[in-house]
């Protein structure tokens, strides 16, 4: 805990709050600090906390998509692979243009490896292709 603790402190540090002040933090600055700490849990496989922290995130910043594809990957990470789904498709929903492809993508594995639906799968490769254009 005392790594997890100096990290913390860092960060609040580098995003310039003081820790005198009684100023709250705002939603943004919030949802930063609980996605570092996320991250932390991702780095020491410690997904269940991982989970609540990205939870956190979205709850502070319900359009944050790095943090929805993240609690997605996660999810995978735990086999929890149809709560893995809906995150990949709330980025879809969201229309981000730089996760969209690695949104569809994983999809397709998930359905394909995981669940074993390969019409499924291939329907989500197939929206993969035509977003990224790879045609093999």
């Amino acid at each position: 805990m005392n790594k997890l603790f100096i990290f913390c402190l860092t960060l609040v540090c580098s995003l310039g709050f003081s820790l005198n002040s009684n100023a709250a933090l705002n939603k943004k600055d919030e949802a930063k600090l609980y996605e570092v700490f996320a991250y932390y849990f991702v780095q020491e496989e410690n997904y269940k906390q991982a989970i609540e922290e990205y939870k956190k995130v979205i709850v502070c910043d319900p359009l944050n998509t790095k943090a929805i594809y993240n609690l997605g990957l996660v999810y995978v990470k735990i086999n929890n692979f149809n709560e893995a789904i809906e995150e990949f498709k709330k980025i879809l929903i969201l229309e981000d243009k730089d996760l969209t492809a690695d949104s569809l993508y994983n999809i397709s594995v998930v359905y394909g490896k995981y669940l074993n639906d390969t019409q499924k799968s291939q329907e989500y490769y197939q929206k993969y292709k035509e977003v990224t254009g790879y045609d093999q």
